[in-house]
This record gives C-alpha cells, structure tokens and sequence, in this order.
C-alpha cells in the first residue's frame, strides 16, 4: 500500500492515529508541536489523499491492517500510540492487538460508544493499572502536555 504520511521529530517514537476524514494537512499544526518532543508519525487513511484505497471494504480489521503495514513500511516496533476520536477507537483495539510493540496509549476523545461495555471497562482498568506501574518506574510523560490554539 503507498501512503501520504508525515513524519519528523526526535525522541521517542509516537504514532499518531487521527479522527475520520482527517490527514496529514489538517493535523500539520499539531502534528509539528508533537515533534518538538518525539518523532511523530502520522498517515493519511486509505482512501485519503496520497493513500491507496482500501481492496476489501472499511471493516475494522482493515483499519487495522492499515496501521500494521504503514508500521512495517517504516520498521516501527517500539512506540507511543496517540489517537483522536476514530483513531483512538483504532488505538485502543490496535494496542489490544500488539501489546507488545506500543509502548504507551494515549487517547484524546475516543470513540468508545461502539466498543462493549467490557472491552472499554477492561480497558480502563488495563489503562489505570498500567498508569500506576509508569508512575512508579518511570517518568512522567506529562511534561510533554503542550497548548494548541488553533
């Protein structure tokens, strides 16, 4: 699959997933924030500008293969997942999937409604358990946290 994508920054490697019909031109402003602090990957949704289409449909496992090939194409095995509303749907299902190569799960405004009550109540917990054990042996990652005005 060819991709439109963005990536620049140092640092850690951060994934960035954004919401439905969003690309790598209207996430640029935040997307180059985030770069500031780590290497920001981003890329445009199959079927959006720059990105082949989708062959089998926009199921969820398609979205999902999606973000496993754009990882392979750019060797990413060890990194931050961030996703905004659709893409922190995906994030949250993506990380289920590969809980060992995303590092961290970062969610702004995700779309849930469509998860079962389980998934997203065994998600908080996971989330919740997981934010102890990094308060405690790591860092925090809040400092990271930047103002945007769009």
């Amino acid at each position: 699959m060819n991709f439109e994508y963005y990536e620049k920054g140092k640092g850690e490697n951060l994934l960035f997933l954004g919401g439905a019909g969003s690309t790598v031109d209207i996430n640029r402003p935040f997307l180059d924030g985030l770069s500031k602090y780590y290497h920001v990957y981003f890329f445009n949704y199959p079927g959006f500008k720059g990105t082949d289409k989708f062959t089998s449909g926009h199921t969820l496992d398609c979205y999902l293969d999606a973000i496993d090939e754009f990882t392979a194409f750019k060797n990413l095995t060890n990194y931050h997942l961030a996703g905004v509303s659709l893409g922190g749907y995906l994030a949250t299902h993506y990380a289920k999937k590969n809980p060992k190569t995303v590092q961290s799960l970062i969610l702004f405004s995700p779309l849930t409604r469509t998860a079962s009550r389980s998934f997203t109540v065994n998600l908080a917990k996971i989330v919740w358990s997981d934010f102890q054990m990094i308060s405690r042996t790591k860092k925090a990652l809040t400092k990271n946290v930047l103002p945007f005005r769009f």
